[in-house]
């Protein structure tokens, strides 16, 4: 400052005053509300972006002439380490931060916060699993028994259910031949020959489908998980050493272990400019392998737990607002061929049927799953409410629906049954009343 001395005085005054330390009786906290963002996660950005720039200020900082008086050359009066420490505490009760810092660190702190703590719209998951089951099979058995001189027998192709007609042949011949449920059963009686057809083929499809629905934040995300449990017994036994020559004492305890199958489905989307999302997919199924249900050790027969079978799927897919993705190529399939046969016979043209047995499977188990992403804007005071009414009346009306069934289903034909309270579930401001009937 190039002045007068006497100016210099006035001037010097005045900037003490306003570079002066404020009163410690003024609170250095600040709490701020917080509407959108999880104080946990927004307290730890800011802890590291103010420590990356309260780090930068100490090495950026040199002492420097403030004022210049009388030619005495003052040193810098920089804050003091209390006065540049920031703190940030995150309250969960209260969904807020509490910032303790000077009143100048504040006012940036504060922006950062308002900026941090902006309104991010939402995306709505519409997701379908559906499972495809296919289970083909095919068996055929023909079990002769011939009577030759002497007395005795010959068998042929795989003995199912003879084993209680190697006596005396009826000397009448008998034939019968059923078919129950598609099963075919024949039999044939003769002085010299028994002999027992089975034969039949199944065919078996069957669809699994489930629809669940969620609804996540922008950049946060969501998982659906469906699965199947089964237990296992587990048996363990301890020995109780004996006391005064007696004998040890073998105790047993029994205890189920719980496995579990299905499919996880966790997706994180990300909304873009001009309304595109980017959908991180990840999916995983596991399914039991019951092939071997018991294992066998020292002899012992034990239940065995089931093998698991997994397959995961991972990709990431942007897509426009509202558009439906596929994810497929979960197969499972399950093949066998067996024959039993008799040497030789068994290989004949045409005739080798009459030696052979013949079981085939064919189980399969594809899972298709698809995923249609819709973004909701409920912070928008038109399209955003709307679009909230227009999803939720949209279930409302299939609940609603469910309920009406429920109440119009009659315990004797042609009298109605007097109604459950309450009626509707979703009413509006009902009220719980002790004397309501149960039926």
């Amino acid at each position: 400052v190039y002045a007068a001395p006497r100016q210099h005085d006035a001037i010097a005054l005045v900037i003490a005053h306003a570079d002066r330390q404020l009163d410690t009786s003024s609170t250095p906290y600040v709490v701020y509300a917080l509407e959108n963002q999880d104080p946990l996660l927004l307290a730890e950005v800011l802890t590291k972006l103010i420590q990356e720039t309260v780090e930068e200020v100490k090495k950026t900082s040199t002492p420097t002439s403030k004022i210049q008086s009388g030619g005495a050359t003052p040193t810098a009066n920089l804050p003091s380490l209390e006065e540049q420490n920031i703190r940030v505490i995150p309250d969960e009760m209260s969904y807020s931060l509490i910032v303790y810092a000077n009143k100048r660190n504040q006012q940036w702190i504060s922006e950062l916060i308002k900026e941090l703590d902006e309104y991010r719209p939402q995306v709505l998951l519409d997701c379908t699993l559906v499972e495809i089951l296919k289970d083909d099979a095919f068996q055929y058995s023909l079990d002769i028994i011939a009577k030759t001189y002497g007395a005795s027998s010959i068998q042929s192709g795989s003995p199912v259910a003879v084993t209680a007609i190697y006596g005396d042949f009826s000397k009448r011949t008998l034939g019968d031949i059923s078919s129950i449920g598609g099963d075919v059963t024949g039999f044939f009686n003769s002085q010299m020959i028994q002999g027992v057809l089975e034969a039949v083929q199944r065919n078996g499809y069957g669809r699994v489908m489930a629809q669940p629905k969620i609804l996540v934040n922008d950049n946060q995300e969501g998982e659906i998980k469906t699965e199947n449990k089964t237990s296992v017994a587990q048996k363990k036994s301890s020995t109780i050493p004996g006391t005064g020559g007696s004998d040890p004492i073998i105790s047993d305890d029994v205890s189920f272990v719980e496995y579990s199958e299905g499919v996880t489905l966790t997706i994180k989307p990300h909304i873009s400019k001009g309304d595109m999302l980017r959908l991180e997919v990840k999916l995983q199924r596991t399914d039991f392998d019951d092939s071997i249900k018991d294992v066998t050790v020292d002899g012992k027969t034990y239940p065995k737990p089931p093998d698991l079978i997994s397959t995961d799927v991972t990709t990431v897919a942007t897509v426009p607002d509202g558009t439906t993705i596929i994810l497929g190529g979960l197969e499972s399939v399950g093949q066998a061929k067996t024959q039993s046969k008799v040497p030789l016979l068994g290989d004949l043209p045409l005739i080798g049927i009459l030696f052979r047995g013949v079981d085939n499977t064919d189980k399969q188990r594809r899972l298709y799953v698809f995923v249609k992403a819709n973004i909701i804007r409920p912070g928008d005071q038109a399209e955003g409410l709307e679009d909230i009414r227009r999803v939720s009346q949209k279930y409302r009306d299939e609940f609603e629906e469910m309920e009406d069934k429920f109440h119009g289903l009659q315990d004797f034909p042609g009298i109605k049954p007097p109604p459950m309270y309450p009626e509707r579930v979703l009413e509006d401001d009902f009220v719980i009343e002790d004397n309501w009937p149960v039926g």
